[in-house]
C-alpha cells in the first residue's frame, strides 16, 4: 500500500469526505436508458450505467463538500460559466468565439428590453398611485353633501386624477407591444446559436466556481454526491495509479498526498457578518480560557450520518429515537472556573518575577480560587464575555446563548452541564433562528428543547432520562413562579427498543443494515419522515429528520438522518447563500456553530 495516499487531515469530518468504494447494486431509473442509482453508506446517486458498473471502484465525494481546484481543473468539471478555470479552457473558447458575435447583439437588445421595462414599470406605478389617490378621494366625495362648493371641488380633482392614471396606463400599454418584439428577437437570436453553446457544454462540467457538490434530481430521482474515477485522480496526480486506489477501498479521506483534496462547502458570506463571528475550533481551544479548569467544560460532539455509521447497528441494540430540530445549539454550564483574586501590587510584581525568571514557582501567588459558575456557548464559541471577553454578539446580532443561560443556570445544580437546540425566533424580533421554521414561537418568542445532559463526574444521561431530568426543570421553574417553563420543549423521543422490534419482518440474515436504513428513511408513520412538520403552523416545511442513539452505550455517539426533502431544500437554501448557523459558523472559515 502506498503510504499516506489518502489520508485525515487534523480537522477531518466524515461527513464532508470523500471515500474509496466499490459500486454496489444498479438499479435502472424510471424514465430513463442509461441513467442508474446506487447507494453510497447508505446515501442514493445517480451514475450513468454506461460509464459505470457493478463492482468498479470509484472515489465519491459526499454532498455539501468543497472539492479542490487542481482536480477541477485537470478534468475539465467546470461549468461552461467559469471555463477559463478549465485545462481546455482556450479549446472551449476557441468554441464559443463562434457565438460571440451572437452573444454582443443579444446583449445590445437585452439592454433596449430592460430600459423599456424600466419605463414600463414606472408608467405602471404611476398609474397604480392615481388610481389609490382617487379611491380615497372618493371615499371623502361619499361623505360630502352633493351640490355643495367642496363636493364640486373634490370632483374635479377625482376626475383629473382618474384620467391621470389612464394616461400613465395607456403609456404603459403603447411600450409593451416593443418590448415582446424585443424579447423574442433576443431568444430566436440565443436560439440561432444554441448549437454553438451546446457543443462547448460537452467540453465542460457541471461545477461551479466554488466546486461544490450538491444534491440534483435527475429524472425525478434525487443524487446526493458525486463519483470520480481513479483515472480522473490520476489526471489531477499522475503519480496515483490504479492499482494505488485498490488498496484503500472502504476509506475515508479529506487530503491527497498530504494536500487538503476536499472540506465543506461554505456559501459566500457577506464580509461583515465574516468579520464580526471570530471562531474557537473544537475542544483544544477551550485551553485558551485561563478562566475554566481543565476537564469541565466540553464542547458538543459532531453528530454523525447515520447512513454511513449504520453497521454499527445490531438488530437487538436498543436504540434511543427523537425528533431532529431545526434550530442552533447552545450548551449552559453550572461548572468549575477560576475567579480572579485582587493581589496587592507587591505580590502582583512578585508573580512576574516569577513568571519571567522561572525561579521560585513553588512560592507563586495563587491569582484565582475556583469557584462554580456560568459557562454559555454556542456549539464552538463560549459565549459569556467574563470568560470569552472578545466575543461578539455573533450570527444572529443577538446573543440569544447568554439569554437562555440567564433563564437555565439557576437551576442547575454543581457540576452540570445542559446540550439544548434553541429553536423559533431571535428574541424581540420577527427574525427565525432558521428561515420559515417557527414550531410553532410567535414573532420575538423562542423555545428551548434540551437533548444532552451530562452530570458533575461527567457521566451522561440517556435520552428517556433527559426527558425526566426536563420535566422536573419545568416544574421547578414553576414552582420558582418562572414563567419561562412554557417555552421549555421536551424532547420527542419517538420510539425506544431494539430495531429487530421495530422492524420484525426484515430478514436479519440478508442485507439487514441496507433494508433498516430504508425502512427508517421512509417511515412516516411513526417518524414523519419526508412529512411536513407538524410543528411549524407559519409555514409548510419539512421536517429535518431524527436523531438515533444507542442505549446506555459506554461510546456517546448520536446518528443523524436527514429526510430528502429538507436536504433538497438546503441546497436551494444554499444556492439562494441563504446561510444557516450550522455551516456559516460551524464549517466557515471563521464563526462557531450550530448541529443538533
Amino acid at each position: 500500500m502506498k503510504e499516506n495516499l489518502f489520508s485525515k487531515s487534523e480537522g477531518f469530518k466524515s461527513e464532508y469526505s470523500c471515500a474509496v468504494v466499490r459500486v454496489g447494486n444498479l438499479q435502472p431509473v424510471e424514465g430513463s436508458d442509461f441513467l442508474a442509482k446506487t447507494l453510497v453508506f447508505g446515501t442514493q446517486i445517480v451514475v450513468r450505467n454506461d460509464q459505470v458498473k457493478e463492482g468498479d471502484i470509484m472515489l465519491y465525494a459526499a454532498n455539501e463538500t468543497q472539492l479542490c481546484h487542481e482536480f477541477l481543473s485537470a478534468n475539465n468539471l467546470y461549468e461552461i460559466s467559469c471555463r477559463e478555470n478549465n485545462a481546455n479552457a482556450a479549446e472551449v473558447d476557441a468554441i464559443m468565439s463562434e457565438y460571440e458575435p451572437v452573444r454582443v447583439k443579444a446583449d445590445k437588445l437585452r439592454a433596449q428590453a430592460r430600459s423599456i421595462k424600466s419605463s414600463i414599470d414606472s408608467f405602471n406605478k404611476k398609474a397604480k398611485k392615481y388610481e389609490k389617490d382617487a379611491d380615497k378621494l372618493e371615499a371623502k366625495i361619499a361623505k360630502m353633501v352633493e351640490g355643495s362648493e367642496e363636493f364640486e371641488k373634490a370632483s374635479i380633482q377625482l376626475k383629473e386624477k382618474r384620467q391621470m392614471a389612464d394616461e400613465a396606463l395607456s403609456k404603459a400599454m403603447s411600450k409593451l407591444s416593443r418590448y415582446t418584439e424585443l424579447k423574442n428577437e433576443v431568444e430566436t437570436l440565443v436560439n440561432s446559436g444554441k448549437h454553438i453553446v451546446d457543443e462547448a457544454k460537452k467540453h465542460c462540467g457541471f461545477f461551479n466556481k466554488y466546486g461544490r457538490v450538491r444534491c440534483i434530481t435527475l429524472k425525478n430521482t434525487p443524487s446526493f454526491g458525486f463519483h470520480y474515477s481513479p483515472t480522473e485522480l490520476n489526471k489531477y496526480d499522475d503519480s496515483i495509479t490504479v492499482e494505488d486506489v485498490l488498496e484503500y477501498v472502504g476509506n475515508e479521506f479529506d487530503t491527497v498526498n498530504g494536500k487538503l483534496f476536499v472540506k465543506a462547502y461554505v456559501p459566500p458570506m457577506p464580509k461583515e457578518t465574516v468579520r464580526r463571528e471570530k471562531t474557537n475550533r473544537a475542544q483544544k481551544k477551550v485551553a485558551q480560557f485561563d478562566r475554566i479548569v481543565d476537564g469541565e467544560f466540553f464542547f458538543h460532539y459532531d453528530t454523525e450520518q447515520l447512513q454511513k455509521s449504520i453497521f454499527l447497528f445490531k438488530p437487538d441494540d436498543v436504540v434511543d429515537i427523537s425528533v431532529k430540530l431545526h434550530g442552533t445549539s447552545v450548551i449552559i454550564g453550572k461548572l468549575r472556573v477560576r475567579e480572579p483574586l485582587k493581589l496587592p501590587l507587591v505580590k502582583r510584581i512578585f508573580n512576574k518575577f516569577v513568571d519571567i525568571t522561572r525561579l521560585l514557582k513553588s512560592l507563586r501567588v495563587p491569582e484565582y480560587m475556583e469557584v462554580y459558575g456560568p459557562v454559555y456557548s454556542s456549539r464552538k464559541v463560549i459565549k459569556n464575555r467574563y470568560i470569552n471577553e472578545g466575543v461578539g454578539d455573533g450570527y444572529y446580532k443577538s446573543d440569544i446563548y447568554s439569554e437562555w443561560g440567564d433563564i437555565i443556570y439557576p437551576y442547575l445544580d454543581e457540576g452540570v452541564t445542559v446540550y439544548g437546540e434553541i429553536i423559533g425566533y431571535v428574541t424581540g424580533t420577527d427574525r427565525p433562528i432558521q428561515k420559515t421554521y417557527d414550531y410553532g414561537c410567535k414573532p420575538g418568542e423562542s423555545k428551548l428543547m434540551v437533548y444532552r445532559v451530562t452530570l458533575c463526574d461527567k457521566t451522561e444521561l440517556d435520552v428517556d432520562d433527559v426527558l425526566d431530568w426536563t420535566y422536573e426543570l419545568i416544574e421547578r421553574m414553576k414552582e420558582a413562579g418562572d414563567a419561562n417553563y412554557n417555552r421549555i420543549h421536551p424532547i420527542n423521543l419517538v420510539y425506544q427498543g431494539t430495531l429487530g422490534d421495530l422492524y420484525p419482518n426484515i430478514d436479519t440474515n440478508s442485507h439487514w443494515h441496507e433494508n433498516v436504513l430504508d425502512a427508517l428513511k421512509n417511515d412516516k408513520l411513526r417518524f414523519g419522515m419526508e412529512a411536513d412538520e407538524p410543528l411549524c403552523t407559519e409555514h409548510k416545511v419539512p421536517r429535518e429528520g431524527i436523531c438515533v442513539r444507542k442505549h446506555g452505550d459506554k461510546v456517546r455517539e448520536c446518528f443523524k438522518l436527514k429526510t430528502v426533502a429538507f436536504a433538497l431544500g438546503e441546497a436551494i437554501r444554499m444556492d439562494e447563500g441563504d446561510v444557516d448557523m450550522e455551516m456559516a459558523v460551524g464549517y466557515g472559515e471563521e464563526g462557531d456553530g450550530d448541529e443538533n
